[in-house]
């Protein structure tokens, strides 16, 4: 696409609204009653019978009415706009192709279609055709040519036509009022009420609104500023939480710093705000206490540095912007106890009290369904329970909360790959970059889904299975553990150290003596230190075996004697307390002070 599409796109697509405040001069009106204004500075040459305005010394722009387009005044009625440009092209000489790629298409904040093409022309002018459909299904174009370098004024000034270019009845006061008038004399007459939540907040009448029932909703204010407004429900913080807290957590969404932000005045509740600039936008993030203690965000963009005006519209917005009393709403004493509850289920998932714990979230959010952060930790808590259906499933519930949570997707495919199923961490992994692009994934998740590949097309890598068992005893699954240890030891029987890590899982599920079994077979491969000191420990678990008692001195002994750099200080400290701890009284125990009479 040529420069000029590109910077429409920006205006047209990135903000979804194409009011421009350029102050108008006069308005144009056709025999038919069709319309569009002039914006200030520039004139209109209609000598020819099309206007044309003249917007430079080597750039114009024709308004081309449908009755100039053909014969038959409804020669346009429902046409397909790409049909109106091709058609277009032939009258101006285009020898090319027009194909469906090479169109940009955007809507305007009355939801209008405009579809465009730009080429040289035979002159070496850029030149652009713009369909513009009008209210009655017919077709309008402007046909835009330059010799010159394309400043923002003019891309504001070609998109403040298209705006403009309407029937009669179209015609709106907005683009009659500059930016300090409307910052002046606008009211927010207008609210919305988010169904789910009971959030709700006002704006004015003559600003464009996007919203397609589910929350958040964005309000535009002219072509300067655009409005994501995210009730504390999606947010997902608990009600209460200090306002600097959820200043570092909105800045890890977003280009500000959490250190940018500043106490902003909206009439009493606590807010804050915080500005930077990017390579195209400066994006600004607004903080509200709600009044039941929870936190909403205005996430703002806007093309230059907001203005006090516009500081004036955000404050205005922002202090409408609360919870609403309907009988959607969840009351303060709901998200309080619900809060409650939340702290409660972590303390006991960390003690390990895992069906407690889910009872717990449950409760929590029972009283608050948006409580992303319990759904998430619900679904962690099933995933170390081995319950897969359960734990994807709140997952996606806290992704459908939090929707570019790109640590949830990992999630939700490792909890696949950790039960064997690959093949559905492969399709969540490849669906994301789907979603987000080649670059999206971090480079642990590239590898983790090359990984994921290889096992699935039924290759063997020894750190998947290896990591696999050591996760799945950490759970407590110790079956799965030892189903994972055990494919890892049938492409490697002689691995030392695989023999090491099923001894520990049988430690944990409390089978002692196959665990002294698998460390004895280990050392009997690799007499290794960590052989030693694992086999120490099982041993010191056998407290009423004299022999195993003198065992486990000798392995302490053998780990100090044999200890290298995969062996930690706090190891060889622990191994000598358990020798110096240990009175035997045998006259048949001796110590082994020669590596060389370390062994099975």
């Amino acid at each position: 696409m040529g420069r000029y599409i590109r910077l429409i796109a920006f205006v047209a697509i990135v903000w979804g609204i194409a009011i421009v405040s350029v102050a108008q001069d006069e308005v144009y009106v056709f025999e038919s009653g069709l319309q569009f204004t002039i914006p200030a500075g520039m004139t209109v040459d209609d000598s020819s019978g099309i206007p044309v305005i003249i917007m430079g010394e080597q750039t114009v722009m024709d308004v081309i009415a449908p009755e100039f387009i053909s014969e038959d005044p409804d020669a346009t009625l429902d046409a397909p706009l790409a049909n109106v440009i091709d058609f277009i092209l032939g009258l101006v000489g285009f020898e090319g192709e027009l194909t469906e790629e090479e169109i940009s298409r955007f809507v305007l904040e009355d939801g209008r279609e405009v579809a465009g093409f730009d080429f040289t022309n035979s002159s070496g002018a850029i030149q652009s055709i713009f369909a513009i459909r009008l209210t009655d299904g017919q077709v309008g174009i402007l046909n835009f040519r330059t010799l010159e370098d394309i400043s923002q004024e003019t891309v504001d000034a070609i998109v403040f036509v298209a705006s403009s270019l309407r029937l009669p009845e179209e015609t709106s006061n907005i683009n009659s009022m500059t930016d300090a008038e409307l910052a002046l004399t606008a009211g927010l007459s207008e609210s919305l009420t988010y169904d789910d939540s009971g959030v709700s907040f006002m704006y004015p009448e003559n600003f464009a609104l996007v919203y397609d029932g589910t929350p958040p909703a964005t309000i535009g204010i002219n072509e300067q500023i655009l409005i994501t407004l995210v009730d504390p429900n999606l947010v997902g913080m608990p009600a209460g939480e200090p306002i600097e807290d959820v200043a570092i957590f909105a800045a890890e969404q977003s280009p500000v710093s959490a250190e940018d932000f500043e106490p902003f005045d909206i009439g009493g509740r606590e807010a804050l705000i915080a500005t930077t600039q990017t390579d195209e936008v400066y994006a600004t993030l607004v903080l509200i206490r709600f009044s039941d203690e929870t936190v909403g965000i205005m996430d703002v963009l806007t093309i230059t540095e907001p203005t006090k005006e516009e500081i004036d519209y955000l404050r205005q917005i922002a202090a409408s912007f609360n919870s609403a009393s309907t009988e959607a709403s969840i009351t303060s004493n709901d998200l309080d106890e619900a809060n409650d509850l939340f702290e409660q289920a972590m303390a006991v998932r960390d003690a390990g009290e895992y069906d407690e714990a889910i009872d717990l979230f449950t409760q929590a959010i029972e009283l608050s369904p948006n409580l992303g952060l319990a759904y998430y930790w619900r679904g962690a808590t099933y995933q170390r329970t081995g319950d897969v259906e359960a734990a994807v499933s709140d997952y996606r519930q806290a992704l459908d909360i939090a929707e570019d949570e790109i640590q949830i997707r990992i999630d939700i495919a490792d909890v696949y790959a950790l039960y064997g199923d690959v093949e559905s961490a492969i399709a969540e992994l490849e669906s994301f970059i789907e979603d987000e692009g080649d670059d999206a994934l971090p480079d642990g998740q590239v590898d983790a889904l090359a990984v994921y590949r290889q096992i699935a097309n039924g290759e063997y890598v020894r750190a998947f299975y290896f990591s696999r068992a050591n996760r799945l005893r950490e759970y407590g699954q110790f079956e799965l553990a030892l189903a994972s240890n055990q494919v890892a030891l049938d492409n490697e029987p002689e691995d030392a150290l695989l023999h090491s890590q099923r001894g520990v899982i049988y430690i944990e599920a409390e089978d002692i003596d196959a665990a002294i079994a698998e460390f004895t077979i280990g050392i009997e491969i690799d007499p290794l230190p960590v052989l030693f000191y694992n086999r120490g420990i099982a041993y010191s678990l056998v407290t009423t075996d004299l022999d195993a008692i003198v065992d486990k001195v000798h392995d302490y002994q053998c780990l100090i004697l044999l200890a290298d750099d995969s062996i930690t200080q706090e190891q060889i400290d622990f191994a000598q307390q358990g020798i110096d701890r240990t009175i035997i009284s045998s006259d048949d125990y001796k110590p082994i002070t020669d590596p060389a009479d370390c062994g099975a």
